[in-house]
């Protein structure tokens, strides 16, 4: 047989093979976590070690071990160690037998930090614990008796001092207890972490679509395919409508790859009427894509539907708050309802509360009851970050009680609360310190005896300011409540109510800029009238010599 007629037979068998094959990716080469050759096993055959590290101490003393290994003890309480750790892929154990020696208070803390793995710290339930020794072969992967999990905090952590600092954010945990005397003397501990997890492969499915299998199951169910036919893809499905699916599945129904942006949920603006839809439905459809997310009412604050209102029809409410004292009593109310009082001024009351979208009345009926100083010390916190104090103009007192629901309305209080303040503060000696900050106010006069003894005061706040559109007119586009705007113009593009920047306009000679419609542009050229005329020659006279 000649060498010419070997070589392409070869070539044939080779390429005949290669064809009827299943795809297979390159063997185990790279420590990566990843199956690479589709057999199930994660970097096998490549002597793989990820790094990692566990912090502990214990009071009194312990003995730490991975998988069966010991790693090291100490009897320091108040000093972590850190011990490093290099382990192939797999499940993985560290274990802790710790001990009281002292007759004292006992705990164990430790922090551990797993390869490519979220750390974790006693006291999260991570570790589990017992206070009697369990069965042999407890310390590796397999060993069972902990049923408890360490979420069973030490009720007091005042004998430690805050120490080590370095685990400050782990808790003491002791199964059994950590008082003195009374708790078991000898502590178990497991924790487990896994390291790379399960081997998954692409597999082609025999009934139809691809799925995400260990290569076992992928064997009995179906073939491995490349992986990229389970990525997921935006699938455009006949002419207008998109999903998100795998590729292979996408592929199956011959559906069309597009661009992920294009199965994103939009606000689309279809000629006046806004819907939510992909991306891809807005563009077929014509439709323009807003800046809003979605159309659809949220607890935002936002007018998505543009109708002029704000989170209606879904039951929105909003955190907010009031902290008060008085000198001496108060009570306090919410749009009328009364939320709560006390009489002790060196402490000042927290009071929570939901509250809907619209305006609401936060009113202090307060009195002097000791015949010294009095004062109203408030501080209210809105939704979203706002806060209103006492002294800073936001409240309107009155010491003679205002007619009619006031309350509710917030009205009849003639005296802002800015030309209220109290001239010394001094009887108060800064306290309560939880509203350093606001000022202590009362109508009249804070001193003692003279003052009136009574004081009725109100303060409003906002929950989602009003909802506005851009709104159309004959004087150009305006921001108007949705109501307003129906009586006078069009709602239209948010963006038209947007600032523009002025273009600049180059005009002829004899022609000059104008602000036609002064908006603050000049978008015009008109005719300069004030520019100069050329100079006209005047005729001189020269006599001759």
């Amino acid at each position: 047989m000649s060498t010419q007629f070997w070589l392409r037979a070869a070539l044939s068998t080779a390429a005949l093979t290669a064809a009827t094959a299943p795809a297979i990716a390159s063997p185990e080469r790279a420590c990566d976590c990843r199956d690479e050759d589709r057999d199930g096993l994660i970097d096998e055959g490549v002597d793989c070690l990820y790094a990692g590290n566990v912090e502990v101490t214990a009071d009194d003393t312990y003995d730490l071990f991975l998988d069966g290994a010991h790693l090291g003890g100490d009897s320091a309480w108040n000093v972590a160690t850190t011990y490093n750790f290099s382990v192939p892929a797999g499940t993985h154990r560290l274990a802790v037998e710790a001990q009281d020696v002292g007759y004292a208070v006992q705990g164990f803390l430790a922090r551990v930090v797993p390869p490519f793995g979220a750390s974790f710290v006693t006291g999260e339930g991570v570790w589990r614990l017992r206070n009697s020794a369990p069965a042999a072969g407890w310390q590796v992967v397999g060993g069972a008796g902990f049923a408890a999990d360490d979420t069973a905090h030490c009720a007091s952590t005042n004998a430690w001092g805050g120490q080590p600092q370095s685990l400050s954010d782990a808790d003491w945990v002791w199964a059994g207890g950590c008082s003195p005397y009374s708790a078991p003397r000898q502590n178990y501990g497991i924790a487990d972490f896994e390291v790379c997890g399960e081997a998954t492969v692409c597999c082609d499915l025999k009934e139809g679509g691809v799925a995400s299998l260990t290569a076992y199951e992928c064997a009995e169910v179906g073939t491995q395919t490349g992986a990229d036919q389970c990525a997921e893809v935006c699938c455009q499905i006949g002419d207008d409508r998109v999903e998100t699916l795998m590729a292979g599945e996408c592929d199956d129904i011959g559906g069309r790859v597009l661009e992920d942006a294009m199965c994103e949920e939009v606000c689309c603006d279809l000629r006046g009427e806004f819907v939510t839809a992909a991306a891809f439905t807005c563009r077929v459809h014509e439709g323009v894509q807003t800046e809003d997310r979605f159309c659809e009412e949220s607890c935002d604050c936002e007018d998505n539907d543009r109708d002029g209102a704000i989170d209606e029809r879904i039951d929105c409410t909003y955190d907010a708050g009031l902290r008060i004292t008085a000198d001496d009593t108060y009570e306090a109310y919410l749009d009328g309802v009364h939320i709560g009082g006390n009489a002790n001024w060196s402490v000042a009351s927290d009071y929570s509360f939901a509250v809907s979208a619209g305006r609401h009345v936060i009113a202090v009926e307060a009195a002097d009851i000791g015949y010294s100083v009095q004062g109203l010390l408030a501080r209210v916190f809105a939704p979203f970050g706002g806060s209103y104090d006492t002294g800073a103009g936001f409240w309107q007192l009155s010491n003679s009680a205002p007619a009619g629901n006031w309350k509710v309305t917030g009205a009849g209080l003639p005296v802002n609360d800015a030309n209220a303040v109290c001239a010394s503060a001094n009887a108060w000696g800064g306290n309560p310190q939880s509203l350093s900050g606001a000022d202590w106010v009362w109508a009249g006069s804070c001193s003692p005896y003279s003052a009136p003894r009574t004081l009725f005061a109100a303060t409003t706040f906002e929950a989602c300011v009003e909802a506005t559109v851009c709104c159309e007119t004959r004087e150009g586009a305006v921001a108007l409540p949705a109501a307003e705007c129906a009586e006078v113009g069009a709602a239209v593009a948010a963006e038209r109510c947007e600032e523009q920047p002025c273009v600049p306009v180059r005009c002829r000679l004899g022609e000059r800029p104008a602000d036609l419609d002064r908006d603050g542009c000049e978008e015009a050229c008109v005719p300069d009238r004030a520019e100069a005329q050329p100079a006209q020659l005047s005729k001189v006279s020269f006599s001759g010599r």
